[in-house]
């Protein structure tokens, strides 16, 4: 259960990352969408790299697509960026 817990928000970390990214992307805020791919993408290697070595993958991968659905939810209610193009 633990480790469902832990790749369960590492997945809802991921995703508001990424639903940030595109929301800066839409609003042509240019440096605030390389950082979030910047972060995005180191993380998803390391994550994608602890799941496949760890020998387990059935639980991580459920917790991680589960976090990833509930951060996306999250980031797309509660996530605002500002474009570059109203200022």
């Amino acid at each position: 259960m633990e480790t469902f817990l832990v790749y369960f928000a590492v997945g809802l970390v991921y995703d508001v990352i990424l639903t940030i990214d595109t929301k800066a992307v839409a609003a042509g805020n240019g440096w605030l969408s390389a950082v979030c791919s910047f972060v995005a993408t180191i993380f998803s290697v390391f994550i994608l790299a602890n799941i496949v070595l760890s020998g387990d993958i059935l639980i991580p991968t459920l917790g991680y697509a589960l976090g990833g659905s509930a951060g996306a939810y999250w980031a797309v209610r509660h996530t605002r960026v500002h474009s570059q193009f109203n200022k």
